[in-house]
């Protein structure tokens, strides 16, 4: 939320996410988890076959990302089966009274 009002592209974005955690924690829920995965790593259709994402290059991109940099694979993102542990673990086990957000690296740590 603190970067300009005029924004474009990608800073827009990371502007609107932003200002959405941001009205989402100042309600008065008690208990709130937001995640900030970055690339989803591993997201087919339930029948395992096909990207949920549009076809191209991005799709392309991901999956040559994930196999030959797995080095840099736990900065960029984190793979949905360990985001969907770890989201399933924190619905167990958190207070009923915590804000959390968790990014990349929080949500590799709470995983491994």
């Amino acid at each position: 939320a603190g970067l300009p009002e005029d924004s474009k592209g990608f800073k827009f974005y990371l502007r609107s996410k932003g200002r959405a955690d941001k009205a989402v924690l100042e309600k008065g829920i008690p208990r709130i988890n937001v995640y900030r995965p970055g690339i989803l790593f591993g997201r087919f259709s339930s029948k395992g076959t096909t990207s949920t994402r549009s076809k191209g290059n991005w799709d392309t991109f991901v999956a040559g990302f994930e196999c030959c940099c797995c080095c840099l694979v736990k900065s960029a993102g984190v793979h949905v089966r360990h985001l969907a542990e770890v989201m399933v673990s924190k619905a167990e086990t958190d207070d009923t009274d915590c804000k959390v957000i968790m990014d990349n690296a929080a949500i590799h740590a709470h995983h491994s």
